[in-house]
């Protein structure tokens, strides 16, 4: 990955959600995003992909397009996914964490010194009154150093949502997911 910062905060959340290959999850993503083709520690480039794995493609060498192309990634299997993929976001192209809408897990992931108390005292704070600036962590009991650290990692306001739609009918049932950024419109949309 390109950004230790978002590298870090990942392998927080998988070990946060106790998911087992962690690292090796961290080093194949990270080998799919990055431009080289020197595989990390537990990762995976193109030979790799054609070898080992019997994979009709190659790593993206960039970001990846949507959250399902986890999917494709070496050790990413649909459990893993089912548990990683409400908590990240392939459109999220300032890597903060809006700490008005996030879970306890993406709270934790944001650092070291994030205990699940803290992560609760944010929720609790917000539930009262959304924070309308970063630095009203600070005011939030426990936050007076550690919200200091955070606020190149946090903001308070999205401009990209998902949106998950159920709609049934008598005995027919249809899905649907999308992704809304506020200046694009829709930049993705399936039917599950």
């Amino acid at each position: 990955m390109r950004n230790d910062k978002i590298l870090d905060e990942y392998s927080r959340l998988l070990k946060n959600l106790d998911i087992e290959g962690g690292p090796a999850l961290v080093g194949a993503l990270a080998d799919w995003i990055d431009s080289d083709d020197d595989p990390r520690l537990y990762g995976a480039e193109a030979p790799d992909y054609r070898a080992a794995y019997n994979k009709p493609y190659t790593p993206g060498n960039a970001y990846i397009e949507s959250v399902d192309d986890l999917l494709m990634i070496k050790g990413y299997d649909p459990e893993i996914f089912g548990l990683i993929s409400p908590l990240v976001s392939a459109y999220n192209n300032s890597g903060l964490v809006n700490i008005n809408t996030a879970t306890e897990e993406a709270l934790m992931a944001l650092s070291d010194d994030m205990t699940e108390g803290l992560a609760r005292k944010i929720k609790g704070a917000r539930a009262v009154s959304p924070f309308r600036n970063t630095s009203d962590l600070m005011k939030v009991p426990g936050f007076e150093v550690i919200g200091f650290d955070l606020q190149d990692k946090i903001t308070v306001s999205s401009d990209t949502f998902r949106i998950y739609s159920k709609v049934t009918s008598g005995e027919i049932e249809r899905q649907a997911e999308a992704v809304y950024k506020i200046k694009s419109g829709f930049v993705y949309w399936r039917e599950m």
